[in-house]
């Protein structure tokens, strides 16, 4: 099959920092490879702090943020379900420390 445009059709493209903002929290998750070979902080990072939702880090994350020259991300390292339900009522308070980090 041959996919063909048309230019007056009009995609609506998903705002990630639009959608985000109805969410007091989001999980900051890696890929294996990524985990493994450093390359930058993923997009999901940047699209949390403009929408100012906090963010739950992955502890498996830890070498990225580390790599990545930032500090003070450690209070927000999940493991398990508990730790995300441990964070979700300061999620405002996370999301203003955060955009400090």
């Amino acid at each position: 099959a041959v996919l063909k445009l048309r230019a007056d059709v009009i995609v609506n493209k998903l705002n990630i920092v639009e959608q985000l903002r109805h969410y007091p929290l989001t999980l900051y998750l890696e890929d294996p490879y990524s985990t493994r070979n450093y390359t930058c902080l993923a997009n999901r990072f940047y699209e949390a702090l403009a929408a100012g939702t906090a963010l739950a880090i992955d502890a498996r994350c830890a070498q990225t943020f580390k790599r990545a020259g930032l500090a003070g991300y450690e209070p927000f390292l999940v493991e398990t379900a508990a730790d995300v339900n441990r964070l979700l009522p300061r999620a405002a308070q996370i999301a203003r420390q955060q955009r400090r980090l």
